[in-house]
């Protein structure tokens, strides 16, 4: 078990069981004999299998100063079978990164560490890059830049949704 998981010892029934919750998926999986909680548990961290998505293949920069969310949409870009750059907390940090990052599309949240990543977005935008914004402090009518390219996705947000967010930008 790495770093993002947490070993507890639960009982049930007088049954002795070892669980475990993983933080970056917020799955839990009984690792006793009940085999019926572990189907469960399977399904419930079932990831998506690489190259069956549209992002498969892809550089995907991820900006997001929430540690645990970071860690999510890092863990989704990856079951895509794309590859991360990131995450930046700071919008210094995404810009020092697109000096020798190209991005495919990126996942931007609006309120960064050192302030709001509307200028990244824009020269992300010029070079013609998708940008997703998955943001709790946006609304959609806020950005005024080329719509083609950029969606909205709110937090808190469904992996599966923001998944169709991205393939659906990249297909325009």
């Amino acid at each position: 078990m790495g770093y993002n998981a947490v070993n507890r010892k639960g009982s049930r029934k007088g049954e002795e069981m070892h669980k475990s919750f993983d933080l970056r998926r917020g799955a839990r999986r009984d690792t006793g004999e009940n085999d019926a909680n572990n189907a469960l548990s399977a399904a419930n961290g079932a990831r998506i299998t690489p190259g069956a998505s549209r992002l498969a293949g892809m550089n995907i920069l991820v900006a997001e100063d929430e540690a645990l969310v970071a860690m999510t949409l890092i863990d989704l870009v990856e079951d895509c079978g794309a590859k991360p750059i990131g995450p930046f907390a700071k919008v210094s940090e995404c810009r020092n990164a697109l000096e020798c990052e190209k991005p495919d599309i990126a996942i931007l949240d609006v309120r960064l560490r050192d302030g709001e990543s509307f200028e990244i977005a824009e020269k992300l935008v010029e070079r013609g890059v998708p940008v997703v914004f998955h943001s709790g402090h946006m609304i959609e009518t806020e950005w005024l830049g080329d719509g083609d390219i950029v969606r909205f996705c709110g937090k808190p947000c469904a992996p599966a949704k923001l998944t169709e967010v991205l393939e659906d930008v990249l297909a325009r």
